[in-house]
């Protein structure tokens, strides 16, 4: 079993193909969080993946809550992750093996996939050509990682020093902001209503057709903002000459 959270793609992207070479079912983290859904039945030895985008060095609120009630049985006999991140996964794996730690999961091994980022605050996203490349070559180290994980290979965890130091200073920034006050849809929304449809956190209601943040604060996934068809939705200033990242899985879709 494999258990997902992507908001733009790239998460997908990675479980969908460990999926089809390992013939497990895919779970997405997001949608079980609505539905309040937290055991799962496992036959007997099979793996348990969690796929995870690197936010802020460390790992998504949503994928941490649904792990700190996630319950399959006791018989694990091999749990890895799959990291996404755009610059380094930081301190993320050791944040994850802390907090599997805590539940009492074993995390027998880590892997790590470079994937175009998406966090428009800070970055503009590479152009289309770049992220060709760059989703390629992801696509070519998943093909390792798979090998890995058929003959359930353990591994040490990825992340340095210094990746540790920087999510000790950076991921509490995440924790304590995640403020939806910056959003905002422009007079160019379409009134499609996908970003309250996708959002993780239910933090988007539509008045009037217009997408509404009603919560203080959301996951930060920015789902919302890359996947807006017509690049109404806005964080600040800063991102409206910016451009957009969604992972090619997701194009012509709606969810």
């Amino acid at each position: 079993m494999i258990f997902y959270f992507s908001a733009t793609g790239n998460c997908l992207d990675v479980a969908k193909r460990l999926a089809s070479s390992l013939d497990e079912k895919l779970y997405d983290v997001a949608a079980l969080n609505k539905k309040g859904e937290y055991s799962f039945e496992k036959s007997h030895g099979e793996s348990v993946g969690l796929i995870i985008p690197v936010y802020y060095g460390g790992i998504p609120l949503p994928l941490s809550e649904f792990l700190r009630k996630f319950s399959c049985g006791t018989d694990l006999p091999y749990v890895y992750a799959v990291f996404t991140y755009g610059g380094s996964i930081g301190g993320a794996d050791y944040r994850l093996k802390k907090l599997l730690d805590d539940v009492n999961i074993p995390l027998h091994a880590v892997f790590g996939l470079k994937y175009p980022d998406n966090f428009l605050p800070l970055f503009n996203p590479e152009n289309e050509g770049t992220c060709k490349k760059i989703i390629a070559s992801a696509h070519s180290e998943t093909e390792k990682i798979v090998e890995k994980i058929i003959s359930r290979q353990h591994t040490s965890l990825l992340s340095s020093i210094a990746g540790r130091i920087y999510s000790f200073f950076s991921y509490p920034f995440y924790l304590r902001g995640r403020k939806t006050s910056p959003f905002y849809a422009t007079d160019a929304c379409l009134n499609c209503g996908l970003c309250q449809k996708i959002c993780p956190e239910n933090a988007i209601s539509l008045a009037s057709g217009k997408p509404r943040w009603t919560k203080d604060k959301c996951a930060l996934c920015l789902g919302c903002i890359n996947r807006c068809p017509v690049k109404a939705i806005q964080y600040g200033k800063v991102t409206e000459k910016r451009r957009r990242y969604v992972n090619p899985i997701l194009l012509n879709k709606e969810d």
